[in-house]
């Protein structure tokens, strides 16, 4: 009998070694699970949109993705009228914060000190160094979250999106579209995201971005015939965004994740805006309620000029018919990447 006990105990303690050996074969050779986002959920305000985080900072930097004519400044002006936001941004005095780091980004006057137009100086400046402007942007968007934490009153964890570009526009900053500014590097002037999101997991921070959409036939009439943005020719003006969109599409396929929103303020060009992209719109800035945005939606958006039927000359066609396929690539893309079937640099 106990020879019996003891070749049962010897049974159990071998099965048990068995599983114990295959589970861990089994942890070893199975495929490694890709790394994931988790969305952050405890903002303080109901109505607030919730964004994937990496990080779980409480301050959430948008950059504003889009051709010039695309709708910056109206975006802007949304993004101010926002209380929660400028209520905050104010009490803790991060606008000046805020304006400081939009020049180290990006500074038409003195590009040497820009990350994203240093490119543009002078052939004999010898001071560029980009290592060091990465890091002044990486201390300064720490020195951001780390003051918003510490000076938060309330106790649970509020989140809130911080407007890189758009709302505070200042001298030789611009609004950071595609292309930004003038003068002789129009043609280089344009955000990069790697650049961006490269400082930002540094100074670990969630930042993201929205694209803003616009048909190219009223976005060409705006910035060519009517504003005269660049020389003011149309067959420069095609290329040229031609091939910011290309630029534009392989940004947002490699950050495919970061993709917060798309949106079109100028929806056919008239006030016939999509309930959905309005909401979306509100929640990403925290307005109060969908009621309260779609008020000062009417009451602040002015529908663009009418666009001439078949303004563009049959002679740029060619060019132009490139830039719409272009333009309808970079649309699709980020509806996937903002739907989730879309994985960077897919």
């Amino acid at each position: 009998m106990k020879g019996v006990f003891l070749f049962l105990i010897g049974l159990f303690c071998g099965v048990v070694g068995y599983v114990s050996i295959i589970s861990r074969l089994l942890l070893q050779f199975s495929p490694a699970q890709p790394c994931t986002t988790t969305t952050d959920t405890t903002n303080h305000h109901h109505h607030h949109a919730t964004t994937p985080s990496r990080f779980h900072s409480r301050l959430r930097f948008v950059m504003v993705v889009g051709l010039e004519g695309t709708g910056h400044h109206f975006m802007g002006q949304i993004a101010k009228h926002a209380p929660p936001l400028m209520t905050t941004l104010k009490e803790l005095g991060l606008i000046r914060e805020l304006r400081i780091l939009q020049k180290s980004l990006f500074d038409h006057f003195h590009p040497t000190q820009g990350l994203w137009n240093a490119h543009c100086a002078l052939r004999n400046a010898t001071t560029i160094n980009m290592a060091t402007l990465q890091d002044t942007v990486v201390q300064q968007l720490a020195a951001m979250e780390q003051q918003y934490t510490q000076q938060q009153k309330s106790t649970a964890t509020s989140v809130i999106h911080v407007p890189l570009n758009t709302a505070f526009d200042q001298r030789g900053v611009g609004m950071m579209s595609y292309p930004n500014f003038y003068g002789n590097c129009r043609k280089l002037n344009y955000p990069s995201l790697e650049l961006l999101y490269r400082a930002c997991d540094l100074a670990q921070v969630d930042c993201g971005h929205v694209y803003l959409d616009r048909s190219p036939s009223a976005l060409l009439y705006s910035t060519t015939r009517n504003r005269q943005l660049g020389s003011g020719s149309l067959a420069e003006s095609l290329h040229l965004y031609k091939s910011m969109y290309h630029i534009v599409e392989s940004q947002l396929r490699a950050f495919a994740s970061r993709t917060w929103g798309c949106f079109e303020l100028f929806h056919n060009d008239n006030n016939n805006n999509n309930n959905n992209q309005q909401q979306q719109l509100g929640q990403l800035w925290g307005y109060p309620s969908d009621r309260e945005f779609s008020s000062f939606w009417n009451q602040t958006y002015k529908p663009p000029q009418p666009v001439p039927p078949n303004w563009i000359p049959p002679s740029m066609e060619p060019s132009f018919d490139a830039v719409q396929q272009a333009h309808q690539r970079v649309w699709r893309v980020c509806q996937q990447a903002y739907r989730g079937t879309l994985r960077d640099d897919d």
